[in-house]
């Protein structure tokens, strides 16, 4: 038997350990590319059919996985969907957007387009969208801002973050607050007012690359590769700088813990029996509270990071199955049915429940999370 990875670092076992149940587990007809979106009462996935028919599929399911409805999209689509205040926006090939409403599915109005391509991620905060396009030959790059729920309430601006790629969106004090980093090397960081998509202000950073953004209470937390940064989010005031030195390259912040991800060496996969092919690497995770730089708890034995919620974390581990921890201590929760959950590459959280993209987009399993 493979040896706990997490042994040395495990703090000592509660009163109550927490356990996590598989409810249920369904087959899809199609294959799941991103993250679930989790409701109060179930699940939003999008669903891509295979040849001949090659179409993509938005499909709700309740807390019992019977599907509430499935609207079929008219253009395949090309990046994770975001979700506010009853409706869900899905980006698209050839520059579009889908709004759906998420109590009956029905697609909502015209498409959203702007000048060219979708510079993804989209943000859909706040009750409205936020969509960045890269401009046709000759044009200008263009952000989008748009009512989910009134067509007609379109404000259309020139992007304040210029030809830069892989935007973070945080909504804090009725601002918007968007970063992304140029082919050149240099981060953008601009705040936005809410109402008028105007420019408040527009800092640029002689920084490595933007790992994160957080936003909260008026403050904004930038996770840059060598150090964390805080800001006024209506001003863009400096605030703080924290972790100085530190390798943050693919860090993220969940609430107020923020984890760390450090390569480690190659190790075997699976025991003899298997072949023990060397195809995977350790790598260590730590948790830090993000406010004063305070270790909470490490992990060592990760083969890769699923997804992270506010308190709950999901990774695969090279000396044994999927797994699930608890932030900020990164304590194990115990999984029976962990056997179960093959090849899992997305996760979503939801109040006492785990939604889990697992057999490489293939299925979708709920776990009951007690407290």
């Amino acid at each position: 038997m493979s040896a706990d990875p997490t042994s040395s670092a495990r703090p000592a076992v509660p009163s109550h350990e927490r356990r996590a149940r598989l409810a249920w587990q369904l087959w899809l007809d199609g294959e799941v590319r991103f993250a679930p979106i989790a409701l109060a009462g179930g699940s939003i996935v999008v669903l891509d059919r295979p040849e001949p028919t090659r179409t993509s599929h938005v499909r709700r399911v309740d807390d019992d996985g019977a599907k509430v409805w499935e609207t079929a999209l008219p253009f395949g689509v090309c990046a994770g969907p975001a979700r506010s205040e009853g409706f869900i926006a899905v980006p698209c090939q050839g520059g579009h957007v889908v709004i759906l409403d998420v109590q009956t599915g029905a697609i909502q109005g015209r498409p959203v387009s702007g000048n060219g391509e979708i510079v993804p991620p989209i943000a859909a905060l706040g009750g409205r969208l936020w969509v960045r396009f890269a401009g046709r030959p000759g044009l200008p790059h263009r952000l989008v801002v748009r009512s989910l729920q009134r067509e007609h309430e379109r404000l259309e601006v020139e992007d304040p973050l210029g030809s830069a790629i892989e935007t973070h969106f945080r909504r804090t004090n009725h601002t918007i607050v968007a970063t992304a980093e140029h082919s050149d090397g240099h981060v953008v960081l601009v705040g936005l007012d809410e109402a008028h998509a105007s420019l408040l202000w527009r800092t640029r950073l002689e920084v490595k690359g933007v790992s994160d953004l957080w936003g909260a209470g008026g403050l904004i937390d930038l996770v840059c590769n060598d150090r964390v940064m805080s800001f006024d989010a209506r001003s863009g005031t400096p605030l703080t700088t924290r972790f100085s030195g530190m390798n943050l390259e693919g860090a993220r912040l969940c609430g107020e813990t923020l984890l760390v991800l450090t390569n480690g060496h190659a190790a075997p996969v699976g025991g003899p029996e298997d072949g023990a092919k060397p195809s995977a690497k350790r790598h260590l995770v730590s948790a830090f509270e993000c406010a004063n730089e305070t270790p909470r708890g490490t992990l060592d034995g990760v083969q890769r990071v699923v997804a992270a919620g506010s308190d709950l974390l999901a990774v695969h581990l090279v000396d044994g199955p999927f797994a699930l921890l608890e932030l900020p201590d990164l304590t194990r929760v115990a999984l029976p049915e962990s056997d179960a959950l093959e090849d899992v590459t997305h996760a979503a959280f939801s109040w006492n429940r785990a939604w889990i993209v697992g057999h490489r987009g293939q299925s979708l399993s709920a776990l009951d999370l007690p407290l």
